[in-house]
């Protein structure tokens, strides 16, 4: 097992990279030791609509994050992808 010691005040970093794993030792790794690879995005996507309940206020809905399969950010590939070819193709 790799380690980085830690002293009294240090601040850990760690990405999440299998949040679901059984193996609590296995969910995250520290930045320090994190080689550039897959990371858990779902988690990421969990995290960032949990911060965003504060939202609601305005209309925000976690349910309209996930509409017909796909989520928010598929959506916003896709519009992407159609306004650049409507305006430049």
């Amino acid at each position: 097992m790799h380690g980085i010691p830690v002293t009294t005040r240090d601040i850990v970093e760690f990405i999440y990279v299998d949040s679901g794993n059984r193996n609590p030792f296995r969910r995250v790794v520290a930045k320090q030791l994190y080689g550039g690879g897959e990371y858990d995005r779902e988690k990421y996507i969990e995290l960032l609509l949990d911060a965003a309940e504060i939202l609601n206020v305005f209309g925000f809905n976690r349910s309209r994050f996930y509409q017909n399969g796909k989520d928010y950010t598929d959506n916003i590939f896709e519009e992407e992808y159609l306004f650049l070819n409507d305006n430049h193709g």
